[in-house]
C-alpha cells in the first residue's frame, strides 16, 4: 500500500468516526426518558424543598433546586419529571449538587447533598407543560411534590 492511499484511508476513517460522533451525541445527550405511570402526589410530609430557577424554552427545559427529608441524608433518590399535556410523567436528566447553606439553615446533614440540576432538550415532540415533579424516595417509600414554574 503506497503513502498515498494510506494517508487516504486514515483520513476517510477520521471522517466517519466524526460523524458517528456526532450521530451518537446528538440522539443520547440529555434525552426525555419513557413515560412513567404510577406517580401520583402524595401528602408533602417531612419533605422540603425549594426550586432556585426553572424554564421551559423551545429546545431545552431546565430546573434547579433543592430538596430532602430530613432522615433521609445522601440515600435519598432524587427524580425529577416533567408533565405533558396528558398528564403523563417524563423523567429528567439530573444531577445531585452539595448543598452546605441548607445544611446549615436546617441544622440538619441529612441536607448535605440535596442540591439538584434536571435538564433535557424539548425537541422531542413531548408537549410539556410547566409542571415539575419531584420525587423522593427512601426505604420504599414516596415522596411526591408537584412544583408549576412561574
Amino acid at each position: 500500500m503506497t503513502k498515498t492511499k494510506l494517508s487516504e484511508w486514515v483520513f476517510l476513517s477520521a471522517i466517519i468516526l466524526s460523524m458517528l460522533f456526532l450521530y451518537m451525541a446528538r440522539y443520547s445527550i440529555n434525552d426525555y426518558k419513557k413515560a412513567t405511570s404510577g406517580i401520583t402526589e402524595a401528602l408533602p410530609g417531612d419533605i422540603s424543598y425549594h426550586i432556585d430557577y426553572c424554564t421551559i424554552q423551545s429546545r431545552f427545559i431546565l430546573i434547579q433546586g433543592w430538596a430532602g427529608l430530613p432522615n433521609g441524608g445522601i440515600n435519598v433518590v432524587k427524580n425529577i419529571y416533567i408533565l405533558d399535556q396528558k398528564g403523563q410523567a417524563h423523567k429528567l436528566h439530573s444531577t445531585t449538587i452539595k448543598t452546605p447553606q441548607i445544611v446549615e439553615k436546617k441544622r440538619n446533614p441529612a441536607f448535605s447533598h440535596a442540591g439538584f440540576i434536571a435538564s433535557a432538550k424539548n425537541d422531542s415532540g413531548i408537549n410539556a407543560t410547566k409542571k415539575f415533579v419531584i420525587e423522593l424516595a427512601l426505604n420504599g417509600k414516596n415522596n411526591v411534590v408537584t412544583y408549576e414554574c412561574k
